[in-house]
């Protein structure tokens, strides 16, 4: 009857009602909303006198108040209501606290959610269980889609917990995916103040201003950090990557002459000879190598670095030419295999390539349980030496040395792969498997070499075994691909990335799938994302990337997204899984292409 009368003529009868049913939450609140700012304050003043008990009409008063602009009033609203509850003796849970408090949100009322769940959010909940229950209520509010209220859950929990870093990482992540720059500044300003030795606040409030182009910004930040951090490897080299992204190499390189001095960790030599090697300055990469493996002789990295060092730029060529060409010892183009050793220098090249061999044998007695190191010796012996019996000896000795390592078993399959040893192979990829039965990137190499008709029942042994592996969804993914089914196979990609969103490899196939099958709109969708996810790992991608970055400045994500995904073959999807070798001269072919253009 109500809501067919006039606005003043349903005020009458609302005033009326109140006074004959008292009780009637609802009556109250519709007479409310009916009258101005004033005189709703006064009916719901009565209805809390005349209803203490019910929570309903103290949120409504706050939203009033918020809604009229008087925020400060609604902190002592919500305060007073729980006390009200609580001296009536009325139980109301934190859950439907929490439920008005996304309803609040909803309702456009940001400032009485976060008074609801800053007052309510610990009511019931043990002191040892609060950190656990309340990130609980995040994900929940995250799923729900209520950002704010896991905002203000996670201001709650800065509040108690204000030197716990993992939970100002977690509240910056909120931030980042869902706030605004301002509001992720501002909580990293506080987050730096109470944690001032975590170097990840700190990189993380860099990073911000560096991505939005505030590059002073971002410099005063890392000033910040150093003063508060002046041995922290990770902010030095932060501000070495700020420097060469900004085209200034050689403050660059008095940075990491300081950083040497400071922290002289070995991450910091290998920093410092690989921007000598960006900026083509080859004697003092070596004086810099040299002098990191005497001074860090147990670091793997700094012993590849010097053997490549060796390698380039007279042998990197022949890896990829090698691995472009086909097999090494069977060269199926020989007329370009000899213009290639004619335009090369082999008296050059035969001694770098001893050198690089005596770098790699002093390397591996030195780092004997370096699998990365073992790889990179026998890979210099198949593709550049094109010794397979010799690069075939060190994989098992690697083996001895590095017992169920994934990689080098698939190193020694694929060594028998390039000597046509199809048999021995399959003998190896068995071994392996039984040695490392959990390792996906066995069990997807396992599909990819599978004749077609078997890929299928491999599928479903590799799923069974590895049931959250990325490079498996991959490779199941690729199975439906090359049969046409594309609604399974964007259901495997979606598997595959979450499982692992840093696996480039999979962004880079899916990004060719929907160039190739779906629309302008779907693939540029899986650009942004990738761009967002910025992923580091895959075999394919990090092909693509290291050779995308022959400078000091590196490539963004989209490129090395672009050109990973033009080396996939959609006719030949597993070509490239079973021999990455020849994406890498693909690449760098692709890369002179566009140096050219």
């Amino acid at each position: 009857a109500v809501e067919q009368e006039t606005p003043d003529d349903a005020r009458v009868m609302l005033g009326r009602a109140v006074e004959c049913v008292p009780t009637s939450v609802d009556l109250w609140l519709a007479l409310a909303r009916l009258e101005t700012y004033e005189n709703a304050k006064k009916v719901l003043n009565k209805a809390r006198k005349t209803i203490p008990t019910e929570p309903k009409i103290w949120i409504t008063a706050a939203k009033l108040e918020e809604a009229n602009g008087k925020t400060a009033t609604v902190d002592k609203i919500i305060r007073a209501a729980t006390k009200s509850m609580a001296a009536n003796d009325v139980v109301v849970d934190r859950e439907t606290w929490l439920s008005e408090a996304e309803s609040a949100e909803r309702a456009g009322h940001p400032v009485t959610c976060q008074a609801l769940v800053r007052h309510t959010i610990g009511l019931g909940v043990e002191s040892e269980d609060r950190r656990n229950t309340w990130l609980n209520d995040v994900a929940n509010f995250i799923a729900r889609g209520s950002i704010e209220t896991a905002r203000a859950t996670f201001l709650h929990m800065l509040s108690v917990f204000p030197n716990r870093v993992s939970i100002w990482e977690r509240a910056a992540k909120l931030e980042q995916q869902h706030g605004t720059s301002e509001q992720l500044q501002q909580l990293l300003r506080r987050a730096v103040q109470y944690c001032p030795r975590a170097e990840s606040l700190w990189l993380m409030a860099a990073r911000d201003r560096w991505t939005r182009g505030d590059v002073a910004g971002a410099q005063a930040v890392l000033t910040d950090a150093f003063a508060a951090n002046s041995d922290s490897e990770q902010i030095w080299l932060a501000a070495v990557a700020m420097e060469t992204e900004n085209g200034e190499n050689e403050r660059a390189r008095a940075l990491l002459t300081r950083a040497r001095a400071a922290c002289g960790t070995p991450h910091v030599w290998m920093k410092s000879a690989k921007l000598e090697r960006d900026l083509g300055e080859r004697e003092a990469e070596l004086r810099l190598l040299e002098e990191g493996v005497a001074k860090f002789p147990s670091y793997a990295k700094l012993w590849m670095m010097l053997a490549q060092h060796y390698e380039d730029p007279y042998l990197q060529y022949r890896r990829d030419l090698n691995a472009a060409l086909g097999d090494p010892n069977k060269p199926n183009k020989p007329d370009e295999r000899k213009a290639a050793d004619e335009d090369g220098d082999d008296d050059k090249i035969v001694a770098r390539t001893a050198k690089a061999r005596q770098v790699y044998q002093r390397a591996v007695r030195h780092c004997p349980q370096s699998a990365e190191l073992w790889l990179s010796y026998a890979e210099l012996e198949a593709l550049v030496a094109h010794s397979l019996s010799k690069a075939r000896s060190i994989l098992e000795t690697a083996r001895l040395r590095v017992p169920k390592n994934a990689a080098l078993w698939l190193a020694a399959v694929r060594v028998e792969q390039r000597a046509h040893n199809d048999s021995v192979a399959q003998q190896l990829m068995a071994k392996a498997l039984q040695e490392c039965p959990k390792a996906g990137v066995l069990w997807a190499h396992a599909i990819a070499a599978d004749a077609r008709a078997k890929r299928k029942s491999r599928s479903y042994d590799a799923l069974q075994r590895c049931v959250d592996d990325p490079a498996v969804f991959l490779a199941v993914a690729k199975m439906f691909w090359s049969n046409r089914k594309i609604k399974k196979t964007r259901q495997w990609f979606k598997r595959a990335l979450d499982a692992g969103t840093d696996v480039g490899d999979v962004w880079a196939h899916l990004y060719a799938f929907e160039r190739q099958l779906g629309t302008p709109d779907t693939a540029a969708a899986v650009a942004a994302n990738c761009a967002q996810a910025a992923p580091k790992y895959g075999e394919l991608w990090i092909t693509v990337a290291k050779r995308l970055h022959c400078g000091p400045v590196p490539m963004r994500t989209g490129h090395v997204l672009e050109l990973a995904s033009s080396l996939v073959d959609p006719d030949n999807l597993f070509r490239l899984y079973i021999d990455p070798a020849a994406a890498a001269a693909a690449t760098s072919a692709a890369v002179a292409n566009q140096n050219d253009g």
